[in-house]
């Protein structure tokens, strides 16, 4: 049986198929999985799994093949670059 992990989220917005942010309670963690942390040149940032999908300007992109300076769309269709990845 996989472990899982409920982490409630007060705040928390995801975009949903048609590009409009929905509210939602939370996430849920089912497997232990290595994450990376993108920073933005808007100061904002994001901690993901290698292989979340992130929109770009070409379509949605896996974390882990984004590169410096890669745009991505982020709230409100604005490009961000982005300037590090740990």
């Amino acid at each position: 049986m996989t472990e899982q992990i409920s982490l409630p989220m007060v705040g928390l917005k995801v975009k949903d198929v048609n590009g409009v942010y929905q509210n939602t309670a939370g996430i849920v963690v089912t497997k232990k999985q290595k994450v990376l942390e993108l920073f933005f040149e808007d100061e904002t940032s994001l901690v993901c799994t290698y292989d979340h999908k992130i929109m770009t300007p070409f379509g949605l992109k896996m974390a882990k093949k984004l590169r410096l300076y890669d745009h991505v769309i982020g709230e409100g269709h604005k490009h961000v670059k982005l300037i590090y990845i740990e």
